[in-house]
């Protein structure tokens, strides 16, 4: 009974709670910045302590404030928006150096010019996102070893204190319906899953780079205008194929550069077929969209110009912290409110005085001034469409 009231009374006092979390967190920290084995394929040699999966000159520092950016972090409070040093972010213990070496192909330039280039930007990608699910799967493994061990070390000791309960100690107990450990368990056997696609795309992608095939399960954007983001992660679809629901687990990746910024998505060939419709974007307006879907829907994994989110007004701000929290949408579901606020209020002017100049026909100019009054509507402070609802 006291253990369904409140799971929490087979947990040590909590000084004795707090120091081994912490202990736990720098123990988690430790592991992302200390050699490990390269993630290059049979490759023996240990990996340099940090890996940068955006590239720092040409990308992280682009975007940068007085050599900082912001990142979505979960802290005691929830989701907030962190500054943190262009150094610390998006690294990993990734490759040696020999392998480090392969991507300077366009880090040297500063420009990801070539289908190789994409490739080689998500492979670096995918190996830091295979990395993150291995150490998180193997934290939530030692979690639940924890767990068990003191829910099993709790009931033990409170028979021991029932009359005649010495007498009858049992060697074992067995645990059904307990919440808390489904919810870790399905946890694992949900990374363990991701881990099996992941490596499936991971020699897809290592053969595509090392053949020079010129078919990858990929599609690549280009915008000639630097948004203030970089993105590096993974995000999912569901669809139905063959009346059998299907889950397509994907690489995102947002690079800006000088003058541009190149984006791109994989996913294995089976659900490639799924992404053609990105292949044909009208506006830019839609690659917005489309980018805004993987900074909400997909990864948290991404960097931003401090004062770009500054400028967001408060509330909105708060509609995109819950709209990453929320899992209920994938990264082909729209964003009904602006993150890249600067980027669509250019590409806006830029499409109204087009408008102006009478460059549209009258049946285009009719769509077009429906598409500015959408796209200005997700730049209020709570966008209409979802005001009520967030109320």
């Amino acid at each position: 009974e006291h253990f369904e009231n409140n799971f929490a009374v087979i947990f040590p006092p909590e000084a004795e709670r707090l120091k081994a979390f912490f202990a736990e967190q720098r123990r988690w920290a430790k592991l992302w910045v200390q050699p490990n084995n390269c993630m290059y394929e049979e490759c023996p040699e240990k990996s340099i302590g940090r890996s940068h999966v955006i590239p720092l000159a040409g990308s992280i520092k682009l975007i940068s404030e007085a050599g900082h950016v912001v990142t979505p972090v979960f802290g005691d409070n929830g989701l907030s928006m962190e500054r943190i040093g262009i150094r610390r972010a998006s690294t990993f213990p990734g490759f040696c150096r020999r392998h480090e070496s392969i991507f300077s192909e366009f880090e040297t330039k500063r420009n990801i010019s070539s289908l190789r280039h994409y490739l080689l930007q998500t492979f670096r990608t995918l190996c830091r996102e295979i990395f993150r699910m291995r150490a998180h799967r193997e934290r939530l493994r030692t979690v639940l070893k924890e767990y068990r061990t003191l829910r099993r070390d709790y009931f033990m000791s409170r028979i021991d204190r029932v009359p005649g309960g010495a007498l009858t100690h049992p060697r074992n107990i067995t645990f059904e319906a307990d919440s808390r450990e489904t919810l870790l368990t399905d946890a694992i056997e949900s990374l363990s899953q991701g881990l099996v696609d992941l490596r499936k795309l991971y020699r897809d992608l290592l053969h595509e780079i090392e053949t020079g095939a010129n078919d990858p399960p990929l599609v690549a954007f280009n915008l000639d205008l630097r948004l203030p983001v970089c993105l590096s992660g993974t995000g999912s679809f569901n669809y139905m194929k063959e009346e059998k629901a299907r889950r397509a687990l994907c690489i995102l990746v947002i690079v800006p550069e000088m003058e541009s910024t190149k984006a791109a998505i994989c996913c294995a060939k089976s659900h490639i077929n799924v992404l053609k419709p990105h292949r044909r974007l009208e506006s830019q307006v839609q690659f917005l969209g489309i980018l805004e879907s993987w900074m909400c829907h997909g990864t948290d994994h991404w960097f931003m110009t401090p004062s770009e989110w500054e400028a967001i007004p408060e509330g909105r701000q708060e509609l995109i912290l819950e709209g990453i929290l929320n899992d209920e949408y994938s990264i082909l579901h729209p964003v009904e409110y602006s993150i890249l606020d600067s980027a669509r209020k250019h590409i806006l002017d830029v499409v109204e005085q087009a408008l102006a100049r009478g460059k549209f026909r009258n049946g285009q100019a009719t769509e077009i001034r429906q598409l500015l009054a959408t796209e200005r509507g997700k730049l209020e402070k709570y966008p209409q469409k979802i005001a009520k609802a967030y109320a």
